[in-house]
């Protein structure tokens, strides 16, 4: 649900990650006195997603916030491209009808959508029935696609669904090549963790 993550740990870990914890050993984030729940993802869209937009949770420290060096990696404006039959049948098994039987041409089976934070999808027309931009990602398209802040085309000539994305994972706190970025302008740990993570506090 990404309230109750779970992290699996390396048995043994390098010389550097070893000073790296011992400098910041005993130290935490947190919101009103309490210790967060620090989400984070590959990279994000140019901005973080809502966490309530993603998990339904409203947790004030997890909104939208700019992510700039994100928009310089090659997680934005990546394209992947599935096959015409791979689609059908996924949206056959997830609508429980033939696309076909909707429209017969495949341009047609992704229609509309508006957005949230930035370019997250938020609704999506999907065989005329609205479905969550995030829903569309991971459980129709089976976590193929990059990101739910993404476009949609059909290429009639090579029968394939091109979705260009922007970001690789949930989009919700931290980007790692986002912190990256903000690391090498000079920025410190805690800068960059008390800008994803608004109105919390390391201490």
């Amino acid at each position: 649900s990404g309230i109750n993550p779970s992290v699996t740990a390396k048995t043994s870990i390098s010389s550097n990650v070893a000073k790296a914890v011992d400098a910041v050993i005993g130290e935490a984030i947190y919101y009103n006195g309490k210790v967060i729940n620090a989400t984070y993802c590959a990279a994000n869209a140019g901005v973080s997603n809502n966490c309530v937009d993603v998990w339904g949770a409203n947790l004030p420290y997890l909104v939208s916030v700019e992510s700039k060096g994100d928009e310089e990696t090659v997680h934005y404006g990546y394209q992947t491209k599935l096959t015409l039959d791979y689609v059908a049948d996924r949206l056959e098994s997830y609508c429980g009808k033939d696309p076909y039987d909707y429209d017969s041409d495949p341009a047609e089976w992704f229609g509309s959508y508006s957005t949230g934070a930035g370019l997250y999808v938020d609704q999506i027309k999907v065989l005329g029935s609205k479905v969550k931009g995030r829903v569309v990602r991971e459980t129709l398209l089976q976590s193929k696609i990059r990101s739910a802040a993404f476009e949609v085309e059909y290429d009639e000539d090579d029968e394939v669904f091109i979705f260009t994305t922007y970001g690789y994972g949930h989009g919700v706190g931290m980007s790692q090549l986002g912190a990256n970025y903000y690391a090498k302008q000079g920025w410190s740990y805690d800068e960059i963790l008390e800008h994803y993570y608004s109105g919390a506090k390391v201490g």
